[in-house]
């Protein structure tokens, strides 16, 4: 007995895809969704929103000797560097405070005027920090010159918005200087409120 299978026309005369076809077009509805995210997320990298580097530099510590005076220095300048080139958009900053300190202790103190930096772009500003009076007691400017003398010196920098309640997105900024690599760009790290 030989039993026969004859393929039936599909209704209305349409063509039946075979099981392979179905599984070749899947993949490649499958393969176009994974190149078309892909894509999307290639363009979000590219064109994301990167906060610029922020580096700070000082001057005016030469010859300070903590032993010998407690009066240890009455004004500093500060350089502080702005490299905007990964950003697709004008970065723009409000006034703030900056504060040098040495072991939590505030040693001077300055503002920042407000600023705008281009895209692709870089920019300096120089900040004058003073504090006319800025005598330490004896036994931090002993622990100064003896961070000094093992080259273990390090001083905070602290940028913050005069005015926070009235920025669209406050920044903080801190950084670290040490010494030996005072005349030298040190990194900040930032960090960003949004209201």
């Amino acid at each position: 007995m030989e039993v026969r299978v004859e393929a039936q026309p599909a209704v209305g005369g349409e063509k039946q895809h075979s099981t392979c076809e179905m599984i070749g077009l899947m993949v490649g509805v499958v393969s176009m969704f994974v190149v078309a995210i892909g894509l999307l997320g290639l363009g979000a990298y590219i064109f994301r929103d990167v906060d610029p580097y922020f580096s700070v530099e000082i001057s005016g510590m030469e010859g300070i000797d903590p032993l010998r005076s407690p009066l240890i220095f009455q004004q500093l300048n500060l350089t502080l560097r702005v490299d905007n080139g990964r950003q697709i958009r004008r970065d723009c900053r409000e006034k703030s405070t900056v504060t040098l300190s040495y072991s939590r202790v505030d040693m001077a103190w300055g503002e920042m005027p407000a600023f705008c930096v281009n895209r692709r772009s870089t920019s300096e500003l120089s900040i004058l920090l003073s504090r006319p009076d800025a005598l330490l007691p004896r036994q931090l400017r002993d622990r100064m010159a003896s961070d000094m003398h093992v080259g273990q010196l390090q001083l905070g920098v602290e940028m913050k918005p005069s005015r926070p309640q009235d920025a669209h997105r406050p920044c903080y900024l801190s950084c670290i200087i040490k010494l030996g690599e005072l005349d030298e760009p040190h990194l900040c790290k930032q960090f960003c409120v949004y209201i």
